[in-house]
């Protein structure tokens, strides 16, 4: 009966581009997981500066992090590491 005025999370309304899903992730634990690498790679990682841009939000020891914008930063990063390792042999 109300079916035309709800809109389910992750479908747009008629006319509109679907939206994008934004995956969050609390802390390194979380983001090692998702991403599908070990704890110490991603510190290394933030250690580095290279997940600077996927950080949404550090507050102390809690850090909320991108997943999708971590995932691309770490692939560029190691793509540009095979490169570099590649022109030294």
């Amino acid at each position: 009966r109300y079916r035309h005025h709800v809109r389910l999370r992750g479908y747009a309304a008629a006319g509109e581009e679907p939206k994008e899903v934004i995956e969050y992730a609390h802390g390194i634990t979380e983001l090692s997981q998702k991403i599908g690498c070990c704890q110490s790679t991603i510190y290394m990682l933030k250690k580095e500066g290279v997940l600077d841009d996927a950080i949404v939000s550090q507050v102390g020891r809690k850090i909320i992090f991108n997943v999708g914008k971590a995932r691309a930063l770490a692939d560029e990063y190691q793509r540009t590491q095979r490169e570099i390792r590649r022109e030294n042999l």
